[in-house]
């Protein structure tokens, strides 16, 4: 059952968010004729996707998000080959591989996200993305 599309009904447009349960099948409103129905409402400028195997996120749940909303910036904190071949990969993905951190500007009118190294105890920096513009 879509627990999520009734609930991002009620929540509304929201600026960044958190892949639900990995970007895994059947997630994230996925379902009706590959249409992300959370997306419809949620409209995130960017999507953060926690992954930690080569099944996060799921290409149809990827595809299907990023089919509905094509200027969206995402952000997978461990990819795998497989997913270079995902229908806008190259264009969406911002930050591959690294730990995801998201600073909102003094007075909340911005934010950037942050991907920053996992490979060492080091936290470099890798990319900076944005600012985005508050809602």
């Amino acid at each position: 059952k879509d627990i999520e599309t009734p609930v991002a009904k009620v929540c509304g447009k929201v600026e960044v968010m958190k892949a639900d349960h990995h970007g895994t099948a059947n997630t994230n409103g996925f379902g009706y004729k590959d249409t992300a129905w959370a997306m419809m409402y949620l409209q995130p400028q960017c999507w953060i996707v926690n992954s930690w195997t080569d099944g996060h996120p799921r290409q149809a749940t990827f595809e299907g998000v990023t089919g509905y909303l094509p200027a969206l910036d995402v952000f997978i904190t461990n990819t795998c080959a497989a997913q270079k071949s995902y229908t806008g990969y190259d264009k969406m993905v911002k930050g591959p591989d690294g730990h995801c951190v998201v600073r909102v500007a003094k007075g909340g009118d911005s934010y950037s996200v942050y991907m920053v190294s996992d490979s060492d105890r080091k936290m470099t920096v890798k990319s900076i993305n944005g600012p985005y513009k508050s809602r």
